[in-house]
């Protein structure tokens, strides 16, 4: 009589194939239907030649890694086909999770489990990372937006897969892939799945005021976000219109320390004593005496005139004193926002402006450094 063993020597025999079909009838009688958009692989649109980190690869694989200095594949392609499987996971209530240091609550991340065998014949392959899921049993048909025509679609990204410690049978062999998936959030890496066009049974477009939506427009928040951003954004300027010290409200007195007794001025004349400080000068002259703007000096000042140098960058004030006109201060303060203006800052950050590079290309003045220090086909570095 053979010796009884439930091992069969790595050999997918009668008895895992037993297990295996039962198994998968659970998930048919009891498992609930997910449709996949399968990752294929990253774009070539982005490759450079000169680029070593940015690499062109002959055929399109989910394998390839788009950078490989990030190590990001952020123009993904997913097929055009959505496949059917059917899985289980654990629905959850959103509770404070105490396995972590302080309180805090779940963050959405499901655990869904699939049939192998039914995985691979359905995909060709196994569900990796990059892979996305979305869950018609989790779909939203009663949404707080009176305009959304459609029903809200949740999906779900694969963030990676393992063989769970229940989908081993009595005979060593795996039939189960468990995969960690956390919410799809609206970004360029699912711009593909996103981006399509919602359509009614028919498979006719669904019109919102005479216009076609995506399922970006009416799942993703990215519009709220913004919408939030620049409100608050706005009440900054509005609230610290420039950088620096307001020194407007301020009065000096005519004579050091208030005292007249330390000299005599000049009736009407301006005070010398200014203020000082970290971005204090806005081109304005103290106590509210006039100030009078141009690219010269004027020919006949009376002692304690102010002008305002505007050929200078920064600008700069001066006050005559009766014998030279004397430097005051540099008109520091800026505007927060990007637009004209006489600083640094204005003229360099926050210039808006284009110019005309040597190789004849227009380009924006500003540049991010990634961009501004790249190295050319020639090897020098683009300045």
């Amino acid at each position: 009589m053979p010796q009884i063993s439930l091992w069969q020597n790595e050999r997918y025999d009668l008895d895992a194939e037993w297990f295996d079909s039962h198994i998968l009838d659970q998930f048919v009688m009891g498992g609930v239907d997910l449709y996949v958009h399968m990752y294929l692989g990253a774009s070539n649109s982005n490759i450079s030649p000169t680029d070593p980190t940015l690499p062109s690869y002959p055929n399109t694989s989910a394998l390839n890694i788009q950078d490989l200095l990030f190590q990001e594949n952020r123009d993904r392609i997913y097929s055009a086909n959505v496949y059917r499987l059917r899985g289980y996971y654990n629905v959850q209530d959103l509770d404070l999770d105490l396995t972590q240091f302080g309180l805090m609550i779940s963050n959405g991340v499901l655990y869904i489990t699939v049939h192998t065998k039914n995985m691979i014949d359905t995909l060709g392959r196994k569900l990796m990372s990059g892979d996305v899921f979305e869950l018609p049993n989790l779909k939203d048909f009663f949404s707080l937006d009176d305009t959304v025509p459609v029903a809200l679609k949740r999906y779900y990204v694969v963030q990676e897969g393992t063989r769970p410690a229940n989908g081993f049978s009595p005979s060593w062999q795996s039939h189960l892939w468990r995969l960690k998936c956390t919410p799809l959030i609206d970004s360029q890496e699912y711009s593909q799945i996103l981006d399509q066009i919602v359509t009614n049974r028919d498979g006719d477009p669904v019109l919102v005021n005479g216009n076609t939506i995506t399922y970006g427009n009416i799942t993703s928040s990215n519009t709220y976000y913004q919408n939030m951003n620049g409100a608050i954004v706005q009440e900054a300027l509005n609230e610290v219109p420039k950088s620096g010290y307001n020194t407007d409200a301020l009065y000096v007195p005519l004579f050091k320390n208030g005292d007249p007794k330390q000299g005599t001025l000049p009736i009407g004349s301006s005070p010398q004593q200014q203020f000082t400080g970290f971005l204090v000068g806005n081109g304005e002259a103290v106590n509210g005496y006039p100030v009078t703007p141009s690219t010269s000096f004027p020919d006949n000042p009376n002692t304690g005139d102010y002008c305002l140098r505007q050929d200078y960058l920064p600008a700069r004030l001066y006050r005559w004193s009766g014998i030279a006109w004397q430097y005051v201060n540099n008109v520091d303060r800026s505007n927060a926002n990007i637009g004209l203006g006489t600083t640094q800052r204005d003229r360099f950050v926050n210039d808006s402006n284009i110019f005309t590079n040597s190789n004849g290309n227009i380009e924006p003045v500003i540049q991010n450094l990634s961009e501004l220090l790249r190295i050319d086909e020639g090897g020098n570095s683009n300045s």
